[in-house]
């Protein structure tokens, strides 16, 4: 394998989040449990996993994974529409 010139200890690959940092970071207005107000998070997320921390008291709040947003059974009609095309096309 090749290292590219990076020198991690074993078992370290590079993706760890304190090496390679967040995937995607933004601001948002959601509920502060602690605060009992709206307030401005700064939100980010790290191999789908979201999280935010309140700009005004610093508690954190999980926003879950990336793929809890994702309707499964239109991904399901999605794929058995496709399947279908195919085989009326003659490909498979």
């Amino acid at each position: 394998m090749v290292n590219f010139g990076w020198d991690y200890p074993p078992g370290v690959t590079g993706n760890e989040y304190e090496i390679a940092g967040p995937d995607s970071v933004w601001e948002e207005k959601l509920d502060c449990a602690n605060c009992e107000k709206t307030t401005m998070f700064s939100c980010e997320s790290f191999r789908g996993q979201r999280s935010g921390v309140c700009d005004e008291c610093e508690s954190d709040i999980d926003l879950g994974h990336m793929d809890d947003d994702i309707d499964w059974d239109t991904v399901a009609e999605q794929r058995e529409d496709s399947r279908y095309f195919r085989r009326e096309q003659g490909w498979d």
